[in-house]
């Protein structure tokens, strides 16, 4: 009874993750130069993006069947305000953004309410513009469970850092200021962050980067609820150079958990993957150094060329990374040589395009002592011009039964949309995914993709001039 119980739970698992539902919005006349969207995530069932046309800024909403339901227009919105920043959950949406005003930048957060108004601003840093050529934007973090938010902002003064940083609930109510001063020599900011849902907040920093990122050094700055100021944790990296930094609190255990890949000096190409954990009592377990051997598109198996994109914990402990292959090229086409016609000459004709390419994903899945468990490739080829990629690259949907990546085809005429599934054991599974005549009509951007639900995931499409936003579902 109980391995036919075992088969109907396997076969429920299945059908569970290949169900799939898409739906799209309607559509929105844009222009692409000037105005600006994002998908903001799933708020009271609402289904919420932020679209900016000409000089009006809204937060737009629409229900579970992608049909439109509300459009909020956020007042405060200026000449002067940029830098939208919003998080959002299933009780609360806020908006965090940047604003210059009498040579003073400030950073402000606002809040929708139950009534679809946003709360006066509450400005929770202020930087003045004398430091406008060394400072940095305002760093932002939220906790797993979006009930705390790091603010920070650093800026060079007198051979030293000025680093002012922020806790805040999604109350609005400030938890914990810090305000420190930190000797500049040989320290440099990674705008890397992270904060548990206790409020522990997590900055790291190296020494001087080299021109590949790498940093030979490595500092965590870590401040507990209830402490002013930043302890500095050196960090012990054997010898190596570290680049490509991401970051995952994990709030069973109180730690943090830092990876990225690693090299023999800042000068040379990675040689594996980079692992370390962080406890909120400043200590440090032994970092790991695995060594990786891949082989990559066109015979390469070089990492040079791949980009950290995420990073999780898995549920039998031990960390899972996520890369991509990604490299941009300046190159220059000519028509031909020139031609004489009679008495007149037609000049050789040249142009400059950069080519985006958005290749293979390579997933790295760790043990605790920092072994590796298994890796796998997802193969793709993405290859644009003039375009910034954004239809290239994928987006992930974590669910309990794997992690979907949802990317564009461009190898046949139409591109398709791709959907591979990888279980926890690295077992992946292609398929493409069934969409209609009518979403086959607009260009979707993966890359810009958001999850926002445990089974759901939202991006937006482009066709011409015009907007919309297709959810999918499992």
């Amino acid at each position: 009874m109980k391995k036919y119980l075992l088969i109907a739970l396997l076969f429920f698992s299945i059908t569970n993750c290949d169900a799939q539902k898409t739906l799209l919005s309607d559509k929105t006349e844009i222009n692409l130069r000037t105005d600006d969207f994002s998908v903001i995530g799933k708020y009271k069932n609402f289904n919420a993006v932020y679209i900016k046309m000409y000089d009006k800024s809204d937060v737009v909403l629409y229900n579970q069947q992608m049909e439109f339901e509300k459009r909020i227009e956020i007042p405060f919105v200026q000449k002067s305000t940029s830098n939208f920043h919003f998080v959002c959950s299933q009780n609360d949406l806020l908006l965090f953004f940047e604003q210059k005003e009498n040579k003073k930048i400030s950073l402000l957060v606002s809040k929708l309410q139950e009534d679809f108004s946003f709360t006066t601003p509450l400005k929770l840093l202020e930087t003045t513009t004398s430091f406008f050529k060394e400072r940095n934007e305002y760093q932002i973090a939220n906790s797993d469970d979006k009930q705390k938010y790091l603010i920070y902002n650093y800026a060079e003064t007198d051979n030293q850092w000025t680093l002012q940083a922020v806790v805040i609930n999604n109350n609005l109510v400030i938890e914990n200021t810090i305000s420190q001063s930190i000797p500049q020599k040989d320290f440099y900011f990674l705008n890397e962050q992270a904060i548990g849902n206790n409020g522990t907040a997590f900055i790291i920093a190296g020494n001087k980067l080299s021109n590949k990122g790498a940093v030979e050094e490595m500092n965590v700055l870590i401040a507990k609820k209830s402490e002013t100021e930043f302890s500095v944790l050196k960090t012990t990296l054997n010898s190596h150079a570290v680049s490509d930094f991401l970051l995952k609190t994990d709030n069973k255990n109180s730690q943090l958990y830092i990876g990225g890949f690693y090299s023999d000096n800042k000068f040379s190409s990675p040689k594996g993957v980079f692992y370390l954990t962080v406890d909120e009592n400043k200590t440090q377990n032994i970092a790991h150094f695995t060594p990786l051997a891949l082989q990559l598109s066109n015979g390469n198996g070089s990492l040079r060329d791949l980009r950290m994109r995420n990073i999780s914990i898995k549920k039998e402990d031990g960390i899972e990374m996520i890369a991509e292959k990604y490299s941009q090229i300046t190159r220059t086409i000519s028509s031909g040589p020139a031609v004489t016609i009679g008495m007149n000459t037609m000049q050789e004709m040249t142009r400059t395009v950069q080519e985006f390419n958005y290749d293979e994903v390579v997933i790295f899945n760790l043990k605790t002592d920092g072994s590796l468990a298994w890796s796998q490739t997802l193969l793709k080829d993405q290859l644009t011009q003039d375009d910034g990629g954004i239809f290239s690259s994928f987006g992930l949907l974590e669910n309990k039964f794997g992690k979907v990546y949802i990317f564009n085809d461009m190898n046949t005429k139409n591109s398709r949309l791709m959907a591979c599934y990888a279980n926890s054991k690295g077992v992946l599974s292609m398929k493409e995914m069934q969409t209609t005549k009518e979403i086959d009509d607009w260009n979707l951007m993966p890359r810009s993709a958001k999850q926002i639900s445990n089974n759901e995931i939202m991006m937006p499409c482009i066709s011409k001039n015009q907007l919309c936003f297709l959810l999918i579902g499992y």
